[in-house]
């Protein structure tokens, strides 16, 4: 007897044998399953037959997986997409996660992969499905927001639209502030007027103080002053767009007079709707300066890595920190060894930019106390290529590029995004793994304290061979017990001392 149906999939694929074997093993999975041979085809399909996901490859006559992944998003924004991608197609395999692709699968593919990759996507589907009957549906379609659009202005867009669908409010207003006022960060278009909304002016300094208080909303009603006693209800809020120590300006809705009024509950919920905004202009801000700099980039100098480092650090403190971090062991260990002054330029201004393509991966994914999903993992995999495609374009980047291609690749050939092995992995990345991975062990992470010194050292012996070159990781120990105090970071520093002082 078949098994229940799990639900329904389209496979779209041009090769015969590769289709076919997706085909039925899903179709032993539990799944109802359809195919087609390219885009165009698949499209056809889904004028008559609804499906839940699709398994598309990228390279196909008529009509690629990019293109289908386009036309699917606009036609059925519902349905799921997992792109099937060989390494030659990588950097359209980005693309289309920020089409709104859920998942990407590497060609060839293990079959285990593949059911749990796509068992996943289902269970994803059931709890968005679960979460539309939920209180909190608004934060899941917010956070849904926030990971597919590519561009500040149709996410902002979409975040004022699901304001309104959220709240019901007569008026939304935007009031910027500081050097936000005139920022083309943050569209005018998508300001009311606030005198045709009725709500009570707010200065910069009331938005100041609004985002440092404890409760960070005011309800306010005709004729009633932000300055004034404060309300416990009513038919506005306003809540500052802020994050962390930016304070950007204020989102303020209203209703009418007659309408009911707004909540504690509802202030809290717009309150997370004004950071997200606040994270999503930050974000924005980044990207264009980093654009900025990359224009005025003429060649190969550390003041211009610098800068690009500090545009990915208005995005996430942590990875700054690191990149400065690890640019510093890189240009050490590099002269220890006897490089060339041009060599030890080429490893310090890699370690800075070698996180660069993290610009592309989510901020909650960067920043989470705890296990990453199998999603969130492949995304952040995407990094290295990621930075590949910001530098590529840029001629005096070119001895750059191959170090923060392959950073990530493992000695024993276990790595990505190549799974390159041994000296085939350029000296360069062999040298940044190592440096990278100290520094990642020594200071504290979301998920983790920084390690002590003793067990630093003993992971690193336990990895060479396998996941570092066996020769660096002996000359980087062997500089750290030469120069420890100038090396180690202030955290491993202090752990070191009380280790010795324990003995």
């Amino acid at each position: 007897m078949a098994p229940e149906s799990r639900g329904s999939v389209l496979v779209v694929e041009d090769e015969d044998i590769v289709r076919d074997l997706v085909v039925y093993v899903l179709q032993r999975g539990g799944y109802r399953v359809w195919s087609a041979t390219n885009g165009q085809e698949a499209l056809e399909t889904l004028r008559t037959t609804p499906v839940d996901l699709i398994l598309t490859d990228l390279r196909m006559p008529v009509m690629g997986g990019l293109d289908l992944v386009r036309n699917v998003r606009a036609s059925h924004p519902n349905i799921d997409i997992i792109v099937l991608t060989a390494y030659g197609t990588i950097d359209s395999a980005v693309e289309t996660l920020k089409l709104g692709a859920i998942d990407y699968l590497g060609k060839p593919f293990d079959i285990n992969e593949l059911l749990d990759r796509v068992a996943l996507s289902f269970r994803q589907r059931l709890e968005r499905q679960q979460a539309r009957q939920a209180p909190t549906l608004p934060l899941v379609e917010l956070n849904r927001i926030l990971s597919h659009c590519s561009s500040l202005a149709v996410t902002l867009n979409e975040i004022v639209d699901l304001v309104r669908a959220t709240f019901q409010p007569e008026y939304v207003h935007i009031e910027r502030m500081g050097p936000w006022a005139g920022s083309e960060v943050l569209p005018a278009e998508l300001e009311a007027s606030a005198a045709e909304s009725g709500l009570p002016p707010i200065s910069a300094d009331e938005i100041i103080a609004l985002a440092a208080a404890a409760e960070p909303w005011l309800f306010s009603e005709p004729g009633h002053h932000p300055g004034g006693q404060p309300l416990d209800e009513g038919h506005g809020i306003t809540v500052p767009i802020a994050s962390r120590d930016a304070v950007i300006g204020a989102l303020q809705i209203a209703r009418a007079p007659e309408s009911p009024r707004y909540s504690v509950a509802d202030a809290q919920m717009l309150h997370l709707f004004g950071a997200q905004i606040a994270l999503a202009v930050l974000h924005g801000d980044a990207q264009r300066r980093l654009h900025k700099t990359f224009g005025e980039l003429q060649e190969l100098n550390l003041s211009a890595a610098e800068a690009l480092a500090e545009a990915l650090g208005a995005f996430d403190e942590y990875t700054r920190g690191h990149s400065q971090r690890v640019s510093r062991y890189a240009r050490r260990l590099a002269t220890s060894l006897g490089l060339s002054d041009h060599l030890c330029d080429v490893l310090e201004i890699a370690g800075l930019l070698h996180d660069i393509g993290k610009l592309g991966v989510e901020t909650g994914t960067l920043r989470k106390n705890g296990h990453l999903t199998a999603e969130e993992k492949a995304r952040l995999m995407l990094h290295p290529e990621q930075g590949v495609r910001i530098l590529s374009g840029l001629e005096s980047m070119a001895e750059i590029v191959p170090i923060v291609r392959h950073h990530h690749e493992r000695y024993d050939g276990r790595g990505y995004p190549h799974g390159l092995r041994g000296e085939d992995i350029p000296y360069g990345a062999r040298l940044l793994a190592v440096v990278d991975a100290y520094d990642s062990m020594t200071t504290d992470r979301p998920y983790r304290a920084a390690l002590a010194e003793g067990e630093v050292m003993a992971r690193l012996r336990q990895g060479a061979g396998s996941q570092f070159d066996p020769w660096i990781v002996e000359r980087w120990l062997g500089l750290l017990s030469k120069e420890r105090r100038i090396l180690l970071p202030q955290a491993a520093w202090e752990a070191h001392a009380r280790e010795v002082a324990a003995r």
